[in-house]
């Protein structure tokens, strides 16, 4: 089984190097990941490594907050709509954690707000990204993070990825993409009504 099959399997969301997942039935999570060692203590436990077909599979337990609580979830919205008047931005990006359930009518209300904000500054607009389904598809942005789309989509959407092959940031003995490879992901992904936000 790969990597992506179990973590689907076990509920999982794509992280960084692999997969974060839970184990049904259970509070436990596991990093799913297709390397040989596990994130330091003390986010991982002993690992648990198992081998699937060609890939060497390391699962290590990780120990994930309950759900946020309705005070940091109000400090939150207070904070992000302060941002929002403050600086005005264009864009508003968030990663996969804004999925989880608990912040579901704070992101309305933060949505209803920064839109109504952006159409009071009378600017070029202003959008939310998002990735999975943390908003509506007809509300904010897609995001899909190191991957592209297959087809056209009415609506448009974002790839963000990294110039890096291995990290979205400084490691040693880093590896990147060639300028043919980004110019590439560049003409499919706008040809299909899409973006491309390079990071590096």
């Amino acid at each position: 089984m790969w990597a992506a099959e179990l973590a689907a399997r076990l509920h999982g969301k794509l992280s960084m190097g692999g997969w974060v997942a839970q184990c049904p039935g259970t509070e436990r999570w596991g990093y799913i990941a297709t390397k040989t060692s596990c994130p330091p203590p003390p986010v991982s436990e002993i690992p648990i490594c198992e081998t699937v077909g060609m890939v060497k599979l390391v699962t290590c337990p990780v120990s994930v907050p309950n759900q946020p609580s309705e005070a940091h979830m109000r400090d939150w919205l207070a904070r992000t709509t302060e941002i929002i008047d403050k600086y005005k931005p264009e864009v508003l990006w968030f990663d996969w954690r804004i999925e989880q359930p608990v912040m579901k009518p704070y992101l309305q209300k933060l949505a209803a707000y920064y839109y109504n904000r952006g159409e009071q500054w009378k600017g070029p607009g202003v959008a939310i990204n998002y990735k999975n389904q943390a908003f509506p598809e007809d509300v904010a942005v897609l995001d899909i993070e190191r991957r592209k789309l297959d087809n056209i989509r009415a609506l448009f959407w974002q790839t963000d990825t990294s110039v890096s092959i291995k990290s979205w940031g400084y490691i040693e003995n880093d590896q990147f993409r060639t300028p043919v490879s980004l110019i590439d992901d560049l003409i499919s992904i706008v040809s299909k009504n899409g973006s491309l936000l390079h990071f590096r």
